[in-house]
């Protein structure tokens, strides 16, 4: 199972599982992952997961950017182990191995 696991401040880390076809991020409360944080967008981006399971990142024109691997993006399939960031916030695309497997990453 896909989730996002964000780099807070305090070297904690915040887990979101992704188990909708498609998940938005920003500031607002209408968002599915809502990010109090001057340098994320109202709708800063969503994951849609495409027909074979694979989850696209798209930013929804975001202010500061929306990043896979260091490069921005507009649209970008993501897989597990990808670096993410959000403005400033950094986060990682990870998968659960199913009970019994150890992960792929």
């Amino acid at each position: 199972m896909p989730y996002l696991a964000f780099n807070l401040n305090d070297g904690n880390e915040f887990v979101f599982d992704l188990l909708e076809e498609r998940l938005s991020i920003g500031r607002d409360s209408k968002n599915d992952i809502v990010i109090n944080n001057s340098y994320i967008s109202g709708f800063h981006a969503e994951f849609v997961r495409q027909p074979d399971g694979v989850y696209e990142l798209v930013d929804l024109k975001s202010s500061n950017g929306t990043f896979v691997n260091g490069k921005r993006i507009e649209r970008a399939r993501v897989k597990g182990g990808d670096k993410l960031r959000f403005g400033q916030l950094d986060a990682r695309f990870r998968e659960r191995a199913p009970k019994g497997l150890a992960p792929a990453e």
